[in-house]
């Protein structure tokens, strides 16, 4: 699938969830992974990924009981920052953070997730995550 029809069809997929919300970075950061890492697989990640939408929506803040998603609990008190997880075999591995926001899932950070000797840390997207949450409430 050529970049913009990938780009077109993530729009038309992210509006079929109203009340998700989507901080602009979050979208160029998947955008970029359409246009790199995804290349190729964007049918098997968008199906992946609208499974996960709909986890996300029946299960809310119970999504980390549903496959390999996680509640980042090293946060702190003022954030529960949840990691989502698409993955497909060895084709591709990412996470999406996110919180919620009056129990609207609101998406922060995505990334892809690498193993082994470049294993991918969550440091500096869990940092990049709380500074747009912070954006979010305007501090």
């Amino acid at each position: 699938m050529n970049f913009q029809k990938a780009l077109e069809e993530l729009l038309k997929y992210l509006g079929k969830y109203p009340t998700f919300e989507f901080h602009e970075f979050f979208l160029k950061e998947l955008s970029s992974l359409l246009k790199k890492e995804l290349k190729g697989q964007e049918k098997d990640f968008f199906k992946q990924m609208l499974t996960q939408f709909d986890n996300i929506k029946q299960f809310r803040k119970e999504i980390i009981t549903v496959g390999d998603n996680e509640l980042l609990s090293h946060i702190g008190d003022e954030l529960s920052l949840y990691s989502i997880h698409i993955k497909k075999g060895s084709k591709f591995n990412v996470r999406l953070l996110m919180f919620f926001n009056n129990d609207n899932p609101t998406f922060l950070c995505a990334f892809y997730e690498k193993s082994g000797k470049r294993q991918t840390g969550y440091e500096k997207f869990i940092k990049i995550a709380k500074k747009r949450y912070n954006e979010l409430r305007g501090e």
